[in-house]
């Protein structure tokens, strides 16, 4: 019997499952970056709708209680491009760890584009202005 820990893995391998495919079908999308960036600053921004819309230049909602560590974004109209985690995490002064889980995606090309999204975003967040 194959572990629960490994079970994706082995679904993958045997082609149950496509790369970045979840149990239930959909698609997860990971980015991470060390930025040029206050932490706080991000966070606060983030939690703002009209920052948030601003920042992101996507519509998002955030489904998230105030104060949670890791908010919980639906992304697109009405969460139709899945929902996204947001970690923002301090490295030092000005510096800040962005991890981004979007989850949620349709299909596998959802995955490429939403990661080109990520990786655009968080190199636009280290520009200085």
């Amino acid at each position: 019997m194959v572990g629960s820990r490994h079970h994706g893995r082995y679904e993958r391998i045997t082609g149950l499952r496509l790369p970045h495919q979840m149990a239930d079908g959909t698609f997860t999308a990971n980015k991470s970056r060390t930025v040029q960036v206050d932490a706080a600053t991000l966070r606060a921004l983030l939690l703002d709708d009209d920052d948030r819309h601003d920042l992101l230049g996507v519509m998002s909602d955030c489904k998230s209680k105030p104060g949670t560590k890791v908010p919980l974004f639906a992304i697109g109209d009405g969460g139709k491009d899945g929902s996204a985690r947001i970690e923002v995490s301090e490295v030092g002064e000005g510096k800040a760890k962005v991890t981004i889980q979007h989850a949620k995606l349709a299909t596998s090309e959802d995955v490429e584009r939403w990661k080109f999204f990520w990786d655009d975003w968080l190199s636009a967040l280290s520009v200085d202005d």
